[in-house]
């Protein structure tokens, strides 16, 4: 059975570094196909691949892993890998990270937060993958695999894509907009909106010649919250340039006093990161990027997880994120549990 139109891929047995010194490793089941991880020269099909997939999102990326490299400061170490069939196809994707915090044992996961959900573009390769999660979490002693499905598609519509025998263990929520309209803002939103707009210039940046905005952006980013690792910022810019982001400012004065960055893929977008120098600036900053993004022919919007709060903070944080319209949709997420020794 397919799972979608993806069109098969090959991939090239040298590369610019020589040819591929090791003969193909198939897997010892009788089936033709072999695990291989996740290398440059096979960055451009896997990224192919997850661009034709249906269940194929931003997060499966070779440069979303790439920034989770960085992200995770050593702590994270990276085993993804894709399945390949006899004539060096491209079969399945799946991104996997061993992180390792200070204060736990090691788990499955982008630095806490979920891996997406492999794909896969033909069934017979689903035990192989799930016997590679198994393989990878018993040799690095994980006790936890950690994944979601895709953020835009409800937990029931995305089960045809997935073959994986693994079992969803809940569902949380994302909040997606999908038309920005002033009668779904919250009342006590709009006078907010309405000050910001008097108060600051906002703008929207996006594509070749929004350098100097994003330079804004991770200035005031770095500020606020310390920064991440530089590498991670080159990524968001380079994204940025290449259409894959989008950039709001709020500005007085020649200076940037609140800031957002939104990723956008497959005419979809989700809220990444925010900052922000002065109270109530995010009302109008976040409304007048759902505006442009829609201008700019993306379907639907994120605003991020709902259901998982577990502070005060984060409820409210929530909550601010529903004040925009939209509605909630469900999300698989998979937990899969491992011994003391790694095996289930």
């Amino acid at each position: 059975m397919v799972a979608d139109s993806v069109s098969p891929m090959s991939i090239p047995t040298s590369t610019p570094e020589g040819p591929l010194t090791q003969p193909p490793q198939w897997h010892a089941r009788p089936v033709p196909f072999r695990v291989e991880p996740l290398r440059r020269w096979l960055h451009a099909a896997w990224d192919e691949f997850v661009s034709r997939h249906s269940g194929g999102w931003m997060w499966h990326l070779t440069g979303w892993i790439e920034y989770q490299r960085a992200y995770a400061r050593g702590a994270g170490e990276d085993h993804s890998f894709a399945v390949l069939d006899e004539s060096h196809r491209i079969v399945a994707v799946a991104p996997m990270f061993i992180f390792r915090p200070h204060d736990k044992s090691p788990e499955l996961s982008y630095a806490g937060d979920p891996l997406p959900l492999p794909l896969l573009r033909d069934a017979g390769a689903a035990r192989i993958v799930e016997e590679e999660i198994d393989r990878i979490a018993r040799e690095a002693g994980a006790c936890l695999y950690r994944a979601a499905g895709h953020p835009f598609r409800s937990a029931s519509s995305a089960s045809a894509d997935l073959f994986l025998p693994l079992r969803s263990t809940g569902a949380a929520a994302q909040r997606v907009v999908e038309s920005a309209s002033w009668k779904d803002i919250r009342d006590s939103y709009r006078s907010l909106i309405h000050g910001g707009e008097r108060q600051y210039v906002i703008s929207t940046h996006r594509g070749l010649g929004a350098s100097a905005a994003f330079s804004a952006y991770e200035r005031l980013h770095r500020r606020l919250y310390g920064g991440r690792p530089d590498a991670t910022y080159r990524l968001q810019r380079e994204w940025l340039l290449d259409g894959r982001a989008l950039v709001m400012l709020a500005e007085a004065s020649s200076a940037a006093w609140g800031a957002a960055y939104w990723f956008v893929y497959k005419r979809r977008a989700y809220y990444g990161s925010g900052a922000y120098l002065a109270r109530n600036i995010s009302h109008a900053v976040v409304w007048h990027a759902l505006q442009a993004l829609q201008a700019f022919g993306v379907e639907q919007a994120s605003l991020g997880w709902q259901g998982v709060a577990r502070t005060e903070k984060e409820r409210g944080i929530e909550w601010f994120k529903t004040g925009f319209g939209g509605h909630d949709v469900p999300v698989n997420i998979v937990e899969m549990t491992f011994g003391a020794e790694g095996a289930r």
